[in-house]
């Protein structure tokens, strides 16, 4: 179940009346937009196209000398919650949920372990440009292109630049032979 201020989405209650009422109405969606500098979101009627309300929230971003370019997931679900709860906000009784729909930036890397815990507090974005040596060596290596805004560039520069060691009680065991 997602819980969001004003709103409870749960599979009994998708397709039903806003509030859990059994209204025969017109079904509608939640839109969701994770941008790269506003997370919008918007109620869309189904049968017509058209977007009822709609609301945002700016997301921060943190743009270092080095390329760097991340965010906090953690503000991806406040500005969620925030946007979606005055979307819903003093709706019509008849307003049936029948969807959500998220839609968001692609190639953002966020590291978490097994459980869901998360390893750093920030997403490098698909924009960082960070890990141009080591798109040059995996271009070398693997014999196609690579480029620095790729997972497996960025996973790379990772291994190689942050201390993980502080967090080495969340990562599974290395294998000897790595």
């Amino acid at each position: 179940m997602i819980a969001l201020p004003c709103f409870a989405l749960s599979p009994g209650n998708i397709g039903r009346g806003w509030r859990g009422s059994s209204v025969i109405a017109r079904s509608h969606c939640i839109a969701i937009d994770v941008g790269t500098g506003t997370l919008k979101s918007a109620l869309v009627d189904l049968s017509s196209g058209k977007v009822v309300k709609h609301e945002s929230a700016k997301l921060d971003t943190v743009r270092r000398h080095d390329a760097s370019v991340e965010q906090r997931p953690s503000d991806w679900w406040r500005a969620t919650c925030e946007t979606v709860g005055r979307v819903l906000t003093d709706l019509d009784n008849a307003i049936v949920l029948s969807s959500v729909a998220v839609t968001g930036q692609m190639q953002d890397l966020i590291m978490i372990d097994e459980a869901d815990n998360v390893l750093y507090d920030t997403a490098i974005l698909y924009s960082d440009q960070r890990a141009v040596s080591e798109a040059q060596e995996l271009t070398e290596k693997l014999g196609v292109r690579v480029t620095p805004d790729t997972l497996l560039s960025k996973l790379l520069w990772v291994e190689r630049n942050w201390n993980l060691s502080s967090m080495s009680s969340l990562l599974p065991e290395q294998s000897p032979d790595r």
